[in-house]
């Protein structure tokens, strides 16, 4: 979809840090066996082509459940992102938990909406026909 132009895609270099840590790691590698050295290389230049860098934003929101999601809930913010997809189930809660600070979010960021890959393609779908 970020190929064909269907869908910008954001990135900071603090998230390509991670995915490259993630892709890197034995577990993943033995896990996915088609994830090789040059299938990452491949994947990194084709972010660096397409994907738009946004490194300097501001801490908007803090999520105390997984602080390690905060980057890209705030990167997903900065950019005013209309998705943030992901398969992360800390994510995916703040759209449907009844907590505080999930009904905090959807009252703040009511333009973001944070959904799985499947919910992405299917959205996609709708649009296009």
């Amino acid at each position: 979809m970020v190929d064909s132009g269907d869908i910008k895609l954001c990135v900071s270099e603090q998230i390509l840090r991670e995915l490259r840590r993630v892709l890197d790691r034995p577990e993943v590698r033995s896990a996915l066996p088609g994830i090789n050295d040059l299938r990452v290389e491949s994947l990194f230049r084709r972010l660096d082509k397409r994907a738009v860098m946004i490194n300097d934003f501001p801490r908007v929101f803090e999520h105390p459940r997984d602080p390690n999601d905060e980057p890209y809930i705030n990167l997903a913010i900065a950019a005013r992102a209309k998705y943030l997809v992901s398969r992360d189930k800390d994510l995916l809660d703040l759209v449907t938990a009844t907590d505080l600070e999930s009904k905090q979010f959807r009252q703040r960021f009511r333009f973001l909406r944070i959904i799985d890959p499947t919910d992405l393609l299917h959205e996609n779908q709708k649009i296009r026909h």
